[in-house]
């Protein structure tokens, strides 16, 4: 993918924080927009990203019943694309004819999705999962910074991950992994039998999955950090064509 489908991904990801959508409901929204782009590039299609990326957010708000008015999804795409001293739209013409875009491309965006708009397993719930576990494993408090410190790291960088489409190829469950692997390495916290060997001694995640290994680990790692280099790209545009800010928050 381009650096102009990144750039309509943390486009995306800007609009659904202004917005304050749940997590669940922007990471749906951004996979939703890495299948349709996949589908669209192998039937030789093109579609303006900024409006493929509004429908994205408004199915992801009834895939996850979260009601996000249409309105308000396009007032919040037109400030974030024109600057912040863009006026919200009145109801003209111009609003009604984006309103009628969002509606007649959200049918284009189910059929290339094959209407399997659900995802299942979602992988923050997983990592509330599995950071509780290391919570208790590690016997952290309540107000220990360590336990605060990995899970704003690891919350992070799994939100940040999706702005690389390699991440729908993965399983859910293994990106929660490599992110936590990633938290841990960065915060310096280390798990009793984390760095054992290979000779038949467990590693951390192995409490959590059983079908991961090293090297299937390690992939998944890179395109997650690679995510955060695709941002850089995305930003590196002429004043007015790039997003005003973005979903990254640490740097590569």
């Amino acid at each position: 993918m381009d650096i102009e489908h990144t750039k309509g991904a943390l486009n995306l990801c800007i609009c659904g924080n202004k917005l304050e959508a749940r997590l669940e409901t922007v990471t749906s929204a951004i996979v939703y927009y890495h299948r349709f782009f996949e589908y669209a590039s192998k039937n030789n299609e093109q579609h303006d990203r900024s409006l493929v990326a509004a429908t994205c957010l408004y199915l992801a708000g009834k895939t996850e019943e979260e009601h996000l008015p249409i309105r308000d999804i396009i007032n919040v795409f037109h400030h974030t694309l024109n600057g912040p001293n863009a006026k919200p739209l009145p109801l003209s013409d111009r609003y009604w004819g984006l309103r009628d875009s969002i509606v007649q491309m959200e049918l284009l965006l189910l059929r290339a999705l094959r209407f399997r708009v659900k995802i299942e397993p979602h992988p923050h719930r997983y990592l509330v999962h599995y950071l509780h576990a290391i919570n208790e494993w590690k016997n952290f408090g309540v107000n220990d910074d360590r336990a605060h410190l990995l899970s704003l790291t690891s919350w992070t960088l799994l939100n940040d991950s999706y702005l690389n489409p390699k991440m729908i190829t993965y399983d859910p469950v293994h990106i929660v992994i490599a992110v936590i692997s990633i938290a841990l390495d960065l915060t310096k916290i280390h798990l009793s039998d984390q760095d054992e060997d290979e000779d038949g001694d467990v590693l951390w995640y192995e409490r959590f999955v059983e079908d991961l290994s090293t090297e299937d680990l390690v992939p998944i790692e890179n395109d997650i950090m690679d995510a955060y280099i695709m941002a850089e790209k995305s930003r590196k545009t002429k004043p007015g064509e790039g997003p005003e800010g973005d979903c990254t928050t640490i740097d590569d």
